[in-house]
């Protein structure tokens, strides 16, 4: 059973997810540095506060959240690439993922399965954590993710160790 899926392995991120979340750790520490830059300006005296928001203020803090604010949606944007792209085949005696990153996991090192399946959650995903990776798998349709799951838990099921959840 050969299944294309997108996949993450935990333990080694892409490249973009890695520049996606120093972009929005840049760009939260600009938005903070922004309001805290604003915050001297309320306590003027009523004159200079009214030059300050008229004139000086509206122009530089709009330009200044304007210019976060497009970071951050930058980086939540970057955030969509962390899936790789892959093919996973399910043998008797182990999970094997292929893709850019390759993984195989023996099912006797599976600690624990959780399978997310809910209507407006997450949909068709299920996370993998053995004793040497974490792996998150998103199917592309239901008939996929069922059949992957019902012989997921067919080949894991003489392991009494390994903990099978499902969230709805």
């Amino acid at each position: 059973m050969t299944i294309p899926i997108k996949y993450i392995v935990k333990s080694k991120p892409r490249t973009v997810k890695k520049l996606a979340i120093w972009i929005v750790a840049i760009g939260t520490l600009l938005l903070l540095i922004g309001n805290f830059i604003y915050t001297p300006f309320t306590t003027l005296p009523l004159e200079l506060k009214a030059f300050a928001i008229a004139e000086l203020l509206p122009e530089i803090i709009f330009n200044y959240n304007l210019l976060t604010m497009l970071i951050l949606t930058i980086g939540f944007g970057l955030l969509l690439f962390k899936w790789r792209t892959g093919k996973i085949t399910l043998d008797n005696d182990q999970l094997k993922v292929d893709g850019s990153l390759g993984v195989s996991i023996h099912p006797k090192n599976i600690i624990d399965i959780d399978f997310f399946n809910s209507e407006f959650g997450i949909k068709r995903t299920i996370q993998i954590n053995s004793k040497t990776d974490r792996v998150k798998l998103k199917f592309r349709n239901d008939d996929d993710f069922e059949d992957f799951s019902a012989k997921l838990i067919e080949s894991v099921k003489s392991f009494e160790h390994i903990n099978i959840q499902t969230w709805t």
